[in-house]
Order: structure tokens, then C-alpha cells, then sequence
């Protein structure tokens, strides 16, 4: 084959991701190009069907290409759209779709801890981690550690960690920047806690929010910790506390 494979198509490789939507949910193919080019803000980029819910995503350069694949996760209608880089002489139905750049806020830290070998220790647990570093954040120039991580889109999410130092343990919150809506019964994307399968959601851990494992906190943009600080170091005070945890489905029931 080495012949017959044209110059021109190794260079359209290049220019291509190669993406699915989580668990191939059935969709309308022309919203799905125009919603994204909307949120890509790039009208010349071409999709194709490929097979199994699987899409050859072509840009029209190698910098459009690389602003999108490194400014995701992206979705549709709720649902994750994971992408990967064209790879040569590979079949369509051989792209491993479980895995998934997200990016993780770590809180908590002391301000002496805010280094990138802390932050690597703080977040190794969670997967692969593709880069860390400390950023400002806000007006204030506050500064937060974060991180690149693959993500196990088929696994729990985690909550936090417990850093040790000196025999000194602190608790330390994670929050995912674009979260989709996701299980607060086991932790999965893909369905909503009423529908878990797994983890059976009982409506009354909902009046305490310490009986909940998951929940909107997770999230970047809710303010607010996670109910296990306070359940490492008790009470919180009361103005750390913003936001009512209110379940998915009746978020979406409204």
C-alpha cells in the first residue's frame, strides 16, 4: 500500500482529529457540525462519518486543529465529545475513546505548597497527568494550582485527596473545569442519578449534603467545598458555604 496511499491524504491526516461522542448517543449530524463550528468559531472545518459513531473531524490548519484539541473537553447536548490525534494506518473502530484530556482545580493547598511538584503529587492519583502548574485566578491575581490530566471517562470521578506532610494530614478539594452533568449516585458520566444501575440514589441523603459522595461541587464554576472538608476539619463557617447542593434530575425537571 505504500504507493497507492497519496501525498495529499497523508497531509488531510494531519489536519484531522478523530472524534465520538460518549456512549454514541443518536443525534442530528447537521446540528452537531453547526453547534460546533459555532463553538469553535471556524466555519471551514469538514466532518465526516466514518463508522460507529465515529467522525473525521479536518481543519484547515495544523494551529485550529491544535486550539481545539488543547482547549477542550468539547460536548454536545450534554454529551462528551472525545477527540483524538489522526494516527497512520490506523482503523476507524481502533481508537480507544475512554480516555479524555480534563483539567482539575486543586483547593486547599497552603500558599507555600502552590509549586508544580506539590501540585504532581496532589493529582497522580487521578491518571496520567500531561501538565501542571500554578495560575492566577481573578482580580485578586489568587493563585490556584491546577492540572492536565487524562481522564477514565468510564470510572468514578474523585473527590479529593489527603496530602501528609510531618505527620501533618490536610484535605484537598478537587474541582474539574467544564464538568458535564454526571451520576451523584456513582460518579460516572453517561446517566443521571435516578438511572444508576449501580449506586441505588435515595432523595433523603439529599437533605444533608453529607451523605452525598457526588455532587455540583465538583464543579469549577459552584462555589462552595466539598462536604469532606468539612468533614475533615468540622465545622465550616457559614459564609464558606454558598450554594444549596440540589441533585441533577430535578435541576433538569424544572
Amino acid at each position: 500500500m505504500d504507493e497507492a496511499v497519496p501525498t495529499r491524504k497523508i497531509r488531510e491526516g494531519r489536519l484531522t482529529l478523530v472524534g465520538k461522542l460518549f456512549q454514541n448517543p443518536k443525534i442530528n449530524f447537521l446540528a452537531f457540525q453547526n453547534t460546533m463550528r459555532r463553538a469553535w468559531r471556524l466555519e471551514n472545518v469538514t466532518f465526516s462519518f466514518l463508522e460507529s459513531g465515529i467522525y473525521a473531524i479536518t481543519f484547515m490548519t495544523e494551529a485550529e486543529l491544535l486550539r481545539v484539541y488543547e482547549t477542550g473537553p468539547w460536548s454536545f447536548l450534554s454529551h462528551l465529545l472525545i477527540l483524538k490525534k489522526w494516527e497512520p494506518d490506523m482503523s476507524p473502530h481502533r481508537y480507544e475513546f475512554d480516555m479524555c484530556p480534563f483539567l482539575v482545580q486543586i483547593c486547599g493547598l497552603p500558599f507555600e505548597w502552590l509549586i508544580e511538584e506539590v501540585i504532581l503529587r496532589a493529582v497522580k492519583s487521578l491518571s496520567l497527568v500531561m501538565d501542571v502548574k500554578v495560575d492566577a485566578k481573578g482580580i485578586a491575581a489568587h493563585k490556584i494550582g491546577k492540572a492536565k490530566f487524562l481522564l477514565d471517562v468510564t470510572t468514578p470521578l474523585k473527590s479529593g485527596f489527603i496530602a501528609s506532610k510531618g505527620g501533618k494530614k490536610l484535605w484537598l478539594d478537587y474541582k474539574y473545569e467544564r464538568l458535564l452533568d454526571f451520576c451523584y449516585s456513582c460518579g460516572r458520566f453517561g446517566h443521571y442519578a435516578n438511572y444508576c444501575e449501580e449506586v441505588e440514589f435515595k432523595y433523603e441523603n439529599l437533605e444533608t449534603k453529607d451523605k452525598c459522595l457526588y455532587g455540583r461541587w465538583l464543579k469549577v464554576q459552584v462555589q462552595g467545598h466539598n462536604p469532606f472538608m468539612k468533614l475533615f476539619y468540622g465545622e465550616l463557617k457559614e459564609e464558606d458555604i454558598e450554594e444549596e447542593i440540589i441533585p441533577e434530575t430535578l435541576v433538569h425537571s424544572l
